[in-house]
């Protein structure tokens, strides 16, 4: 009898033993898959090399997921009553006003070869010079009624050039510890030594190449979240031209008005040189308009052009390039390409945030048809624009492109996270393919794009753990 009872405690004690053994190598969380399959019970059981990768995609796929799902109550019934009754005036409204605005630019453009701004005359520049307001009033007409601008000062400028920049052969850890040991301002990293100068010599040594006091450099960079963005630089800045896929030429008014601008195409056909190579006249020859003419031929323009022509192109509009390549969910700064950055000239770094409580303006991972809807539904769209002082690149950045948009790109982070009303995250491994690599998965299943990406997990990172004690 005493074997028995020794017999039947061992038996109770089994289900909890292999439970405290599975405890010990795995996690045990509480989320929903979606499949075709037979439903089954149990809870679902994620192994620690499941964790890792899943904890892994997510900061691969963070940058690109939305983050205003699942939908309030609230916003469910704004939705339906806007669509009714606010949606229509606002797109007949917009409608109107794109109709007007072509009109006035076909005029504009009448005998002007496609794409040649600077061929306009000084009048019709002027005429041309009203985009700005025009489209900010478009912009309020959608529910973007203030702009919140911030502008980084020369003290906060000067801050990250001390405590924050990274110079040749340095390592983060090297940046770290110079910002703790306040070695700054007056220290250049040179030839893998330090060579101290005082304040004065620093700054008489930047300053002489400074041109770009009262108006824009060349290059623009921002970061990119919407077609909103576009709107919200040319009602701050006036016209712009921007660097753009050639899919958008093909866009129904769209991109007859980027045309008109001079913007710059690039296509799957062009190779990465071509690409650089057209960046790099452009940004030249807008750069030779202010400079000496020793700078012109520092950065191989033949003096011995046409002057003509010359004085026609240094007419050209400064161009706009968002270095991430792609559209973001706006919580992140994802991994910069080099295009802006190898032509070495001076750039004006741009932050467009929207810290919105119930809808994310984001053109990301979204239907089409939803995202109009949800846009144009919203009673208020809170933006802020904040704007750098233009970033002068040293000898070490002109000859190491990389050096150079790493430096820039942390100088938007510090500039971001100091004045906005929300954190900006870096995500530097993050590029382009990853977001495509995500919305394939969304496509096939594996994913929703309209819930929080943190509540998902891919059925290849689970085994299910049935009621018989095996996993599947």
């Amino acid at each position: 009898e005493e074997e028995d009872e020794e017999e039947e405690e061992e038996k109770l004690k089994l289900p909890y033993q292999k439970q405290k053994e599975k405890e010990e190598h795995i996690h045990t969380i509480n989320i929903k898959i979606d499949t075709k399959s037979k439903p089954q019970t149990g809870p679902i059981i994620v192994s620690e090399e499941g964790i890792k990768r899943q904890a892994l995609h997510q900061a691969k796929y963070a940058p690109f997921a939305r983050t205003d799902y699942p939908l309030s109550f609230y916003e469910y019934a704004k939705v339906i009553f806007n669509f009714i009754f606010l949606m229509p005036w606002r797109l007949l409204i917009i409608g109107t006003m794109i109709i007007i605005y072509f009109i006035h630019a076909g005029i504009l453009f009448m005998n002007t070869r496609e794409g040649k701004y600077y061929e306009l005359g000084y009048f019709k520049r002027k005429l041309l010079n009203i985009l700005g307001p025009y489209v900010r009033i478009g912009l309020f007409v959608v529910g973007i009624y203030s702009i919140k601008s911030y502008k980084v000062s020369k003290q906060d400028h000067d801050l990250f050039l001390k405590h924050h920049m990274m110079y040749k052969n340095e390592t983060e850890d090297d940046v770290l510890n110079r910002s703790k040991s306040h070695i700054g301002i007056g220290t250049l990293y040179q030839n893998s030594s330090y060579q101290s100068l005082d304040e004065q010599e620093l700054s008489d040594s930047v300053d002489e190449n400074h041109h770009y006091e009262n108006e824009l450099p060349p290059i623009l960079v921002s970061n990119h979240i919407s077609m909103v963005d576009i709107l919200l630089l040319l009602s701050k800045y006036n016209c712009l031209s921007f660097l753009a896929r050639s899919t958008l030429r093909k866009t129904p008014f769209f991109g007859t008005w980027m045309s008109q601008l001079d913007c710059m195409y690039v296509d799957a056909a062009s190779s990465r040189k071509q690409v650089i190579d057209r960046i790099q006249s452009r940004a030249y020859t807008y750069e030779s308009r202010v400079c000496e003419d020793d700078t012109m031929s520092h950065y191989g323009i033949n003096e011995d052009h046409d002057h003509e022509e010359g004085m026609l192109m240094s007419k050209r509009l400064p161009m706009v390039i968002f270095p991430e390549g792609t559209t973001t969910n706006g919580s992140h700064l994802i991994h910069f390409h080099l295009g802006a950055f190898i032509p070495g000239v001076p750039v004006k770094p741009v932050i467009i945030r929207h810290p919105f409580q119930h809808f994310n303006p984001a053109w990301e991972s979204i239907p089409f048809h939803w995202y109009i809807i949800r846009l144009f539904s919203q009673f208020c769209i809170p933006t802020e624009i904040i704007e750098f002082p233009t970033y002068y690149p040293n000898h070490e950045e002109v000859e190491d492109p990389s050096l150079f948009s790493r430096n820039v790109r942390e100088y938007m982070l510090f500039g971001a996270n100091k004045y906005g009303s929300q954190t900006l995250m870096s995500s530097p491994a993050v590029r382009r393919n990853h977001k495509m690599e995500f919305h394939k998965r969304i496509r096939a299943g594996e994913y929703k794009w309209n819930a929080p990406l943190k509540s998902q997990a891919p059925p290849s990172f689970v085994q299910k753990d049935n009621d018989d004690g095996s996993s599947s």
